[in-house]
């Protein structure tokens, strides 16, 4: 809020056009942080999300179980008939349910 004030009342009268970003972390907080990101005085401000994907040896068995079958359902949709051997077609039902849950993350 202190940038969006700073930059209507001050830099934007004056003239002035704002680029670039910065990170925080909050030292006693580990969910605590993200970036503020300003490309021509546009502001947008994304906190980062913390992922526990499981140890590297298996990760996959520590996905979510809604994400796997998103995923599974664009595998089973997959068809490539009438189409040259490089070209594969998915539903486009599937790809939606997985962008809707991606878009959550």
């Amino acid at each position: 809020m202190w940038l969006e004030l700073l930059m209507k009342y001050f830099f934007t009268p004056k003239g002035y056009v704002l680029n670039g970003d910065a990170t925080w972390t909050a030292s006693d907080d580990d969910y605590d942080r993200g970036s503020i990101f300003i490309k021509d005085n546009q502001i947008e401000i994304v906190d980062d999300l913390i992922h526990n994907a499981g140890p590297t040896w298996n990760p996959s068995a520590y996905a979510d179980a809604s994400v796997k079958a998103a995923i599974q359902g664009i595998v089973d949709s997959a068809d490539d008939t009438g189409c040259t051997a490089d070209l594969t077609v998915v539903s486009s039902g599937p790809l939606a349910a997985l962008r809707a849950m991606l878009a959550k993350l």
